[in-house]
């Protein structure tokens, strides 16, 4: 990968959804999940 394709897929996840839960499993095989708002979105109030 190179340093534009990086930039570029990050700027459409910021984009994307108002929320992201990300999801790692520990050293001794236990998931993590935390959830994730996106910041940098620009939030309307309908």
């Amino acid at each position: 990968m190179n340093k534009e394709f990086i930039i570029t897929k990050g700027l459409e996840m910021i984009k994307g959804p108002d929320m992201a839960f990300l999801t790692t499993v520990d050293s001794n095989g236990f998931p993590s999940t935390r959830a994730m708002l996106n910041l940098r979105k620009k939030h309307t109030i309908s």
